[in-house]
């Protein structure tokens, strides 16, 4: 060793750096593979050996001791060393998916380097050709683990394999100048070679990842562009279908208004002739109350008319003019409607005043129109015999409440009474074949609401339905001394 004199330092010294290039190589190929941490651990285990070599280089300056102590020197060498061997251990045994990876790198690399000291305590001839040949396994392992990344994979094994025979080459090479060169010189030349494979495999992977993601943008913007194209087709079917149902609507507009007409002209001919006919004195009985069916028949034909018409008029915003209305007229309009209704005979009709109540604060014509509907309603179901019930009383923070109840088969399940839809009747009863054209709760609904008043339902108890109107009113001082006011009808 003592033959190559001081050039064994600085040829130790110049192996250094492609030592120290091979660090972020390693580091820099773990970044574009996070699912592979060997490439870390052997980044760090290339900084360890870095500075293994610096300080091993300082322990063989002959003029004398360099920042350190020889032993001082000799000692961080072998730990620096000792760090290499457990790191890249650690790495390897991930590679190979082993159990209790710390501990067993632990115990490689004490094994290594107790292998290494005892043999240079017996000579260090020895014990350099100790660590020549640990140096040969972990390249070989090394370039083995490479192998497998292609063509630039297999050209760092081969590299591999040459820079572990030339350690083992090392303990013979230092014995004169000329040996120490060429092997100083190979060495430098293979270890250069091995960290430019490493970087170029580096470059590699980050070239494929780009590539992968361009692939990816390539076929997003494809995707984009048909689904650009398919909503862009969406757009113009949808714009035709606005307007086909635009035109659809103008045409229901159209017939609504054109139907009200023509009908209404000779409906009210035949109900003047039915009077006329029911009217003169010497009509026979017979024909007098065929008469009179023509007139039930016609007048119901005309509150479908009438409801129609409402429903195209609710179309822009109903007209709200709150006043005033006093209870008991609000009360006698109601029982007049419901005692001319065609269908009231056998109802027992009620009308209840508490007397609490003077008047109630809304649109007198949308109010009187909805409880029509909702009265209409109630008649239609509910069966000979038994009740409907118009009641107004004193409610919660001096509000007025309307309610009407009936006897009938109760509330559809399949009538949504929140949003009620047009020309739609429930098919859930037997009040199916019951005549009417499925627009008082909607027109009812939609007048209370434009005239501010809370249309609430509930099932009645004892079968059949109660409607709750809720409404601001004018509430008498004091409680009437006389009972409420109950009015009856009760058709045989």
């Amino acid at each position: 060793m003592q033959a190559a004199g001081g050039y064994v330092f600085v040829f130790t010294l110049m192996g250094v750096a492609p030592v120290a290039l091979s660090a972020p190589a390693f580091l820099t190929l773990y970044r574009y593979n996070a699912g592979a941490p060997h490439f870390r651990d052997w980044g760090v285990a290339y900084a360890a050996l870095t500075g293994a070599i610096g300080f091993g280089a300082l322990s063989l300056w002959e003029p004398g001791p360099v920042l350190l102590p020889v032993v001082a020197s000799q000692t961080l060498s072998l730990v620096c060393l000792g760090l290499f061997y457990y790191f890249h251990a650690v790495g390897s045994l991930r590679y190979v998916k082993a159990a209790m990876v710390e501990s067993l790198a632990a115990m490689v690399s004490v094994a290594a380097l107790a292998l290494i000291v005892i043999f240079n305590a017996v000579s260090p001839d020895y014990g350099l050709m100790m660590s020549s040949i640990v140096q040969l396994l972990v390249y070989f392992w090394e370039g083995a683990i490479l192998r497998r990344e292609g063509l630039l994979g297999r050209a760092f094994f081969y590299a591999c394999i040459g820079r572990g025979l030339l350690s083992v080459w090392r303990p013979l090479a230092i014995a004169d100048f000329d040996s120490l060169f060429l092997y100083t010189t190979l060495a430098l030349a293979l270890t250069s070679a091995s960290t430019l494979l490493v970087m170029l495999l580096a470059i590699e992977r980050e070239h494929g990842q780009l590539e992968a993601a361009n692939q990816r943008l390539i076929l997003q913007n494809a995707l984009i562009g048909r689904q650009a194209a398919t909503l862009q087709q969406v757009a113009v079917d949808l714009s035709r279908e606005q307007l086909r149902a635009a035109q659809a609507e103008n045409a229901r507009r159209d017939f609504l208004s054109g139907i009200n007409h023509e009908f209404r002209t000779p409906l009210n001919a035949v109900l003047g002739f039915a009077s006329v006919i029911m009217g003169a004195k010497n009509t026979p009985a017979n024909v007098r109350q065929f008469a009179g069916g023509i007139h039930e028949a016609g007048e119901r034909i005309l509150a479908h008319f009438e409801q129609i018409q409402t429903v195209k008029a609710l179309e822009q915003a109903p007209a709200w003019t709150p006043e005033a209305i006093e209870v008991p007229d609000l009360l006698a309009s109601i029982r007049t409607f419901a005692e001319n209704h065609p269908l009231a005979d056998g109802i027992d009709l009620r009308i209840e005043d508490s007397g609490e109540v003077l008047a109630v604060h809304a649109d007198r014509a949308n109010l009187e129109n909805a409880l029509r509907q909702i009265v209409d309603n109630a008649v239609l179901y509910t069966p000979p015999g038994q009740p409907v019930i118009v009641a107004c009383r004193r409610g919660a923070a001096d509000a007025a409440v309307i309610e009407v109840m009936d006897r009938g088969p109760g509330f559809d399940p399949n009538v949504d009474f929140e949003k009620p839809v047009p020309f739609t009747r429930g098919s859930s009863h037997a009040g199916l074949n019951k005549p009417g054209l499925g627009l008082g709760l909607f027109i009812a609904r939609n007048l209370l609401e434009a005239s501010g008043v809370t249309l609430e339902r509930r099932d009645h108890p004892e079968g059949g339905t109660i409607i709750t109107l809720a409404l601001p009113a004018a509430i008498a001082e004091a409680p009437p001394d006389k009972p409420a006011r109950t009015s009856r009808k009760k058709t045989a």
